[in-house]
């Protein structure tokens, strides 16, 4: 089974259009994943992580951790403790997207930050979000390095980026395996683990910019012990 957690604040729901609107994203992506996977989904908030026994009673063998919209600072600071100490501990298959691999580099005691503040000049094509700090938004190239990750893949990839914040360096026993202009840390794989972030959202991909799809099935595939 597949656990899915789902890292966005409570927050960033407080409306029903809002609530529609993520319930609607997160249920895509967990069917996605499912078809992908061959494998049942499991979708849960980060909240009822903790529940008494609940892991030890679902005892998934894959996890995947969702980005989120919020900053880390408006997050209760127990809930958020408890998360890093479960990502730290978790030994199998570990897939984050965007703020999931931010999440999994803080579990490892990495630094993240904004990438940089907008310079003088400098346009902001996305001003309510992230204001005054550059962004990566939209379909961009990202630069990989040889990975299963990546098989069959070119050294250039184009994938969904929604972000102002990066992880500053991998955590230590942790390797950066791609790049973009703007962030050195696009994806990073755990050494001797089949454990990844990605700084972009390999789950949002569409028939033009496919890529992120044959990331997901390479990843679900070393998950299962097989090649990419």
């Amino acid at each position: 089974m597949l656990l899915y957690i789902d890292i966005e604040h409570p927050a960033q729901l407080a409306t029903p259009d809002q609530q529609a609107a993520h319930h609607s994203q997160r249920l895509h992506e967990k069917l996605l994943f499912e078809q992908l996977s061959g494998l049942p989904c499991l979708w849960l908030r980060y909240h009822d992580l903790f529940r008494p026994d609940l892991f030890a009673r679902l005892r998934p063998s894959v996890v995947l951790v969702s980005g989120l919209s919020a900053e880390f600072a408006q997050f209760d600071r127990a809930a958020l403790a408890a998360l890093l100490v479960f990502l730290r501990g978790w030994e199998g298959p570990l897939l984050g997207f965007c703020g999931g691999h931010q999440l999994i580099a803080q579990a490892h005691a990495a630094e993240i930050g904004p990438i940089r503040p907008l310079t003088a000049g400098e346009s902001d094509p996305q001003p309510t979000f992230g204001p005054g700090f550059i962004k990566e938004t939209g379909f961009l190239p990202v630069t990989v390095q040889e990975d299963a990750l990546f098989a069959g893949l070119p050294a250039t990839l184009v994938v969904y980026q929604q972000h102002y914040w990066e992880v500053k360096a991998p955590p230590l026993g942790w390797q950066s395996v791609a790049a973009s202009a703007l962030c050195p840390v696009q994806a990073m794989r755990r050494v001797g683990r089949c454990q990844y972030g990605l700084q972009f959202h390999a789950e949002r991909f569409d028939a033009a910019h496919p890529h992120g799809r044959r990331i997901l099935q390479n990843f679900f595939a070393l998950a299962n012990g097989r090649r990419g």
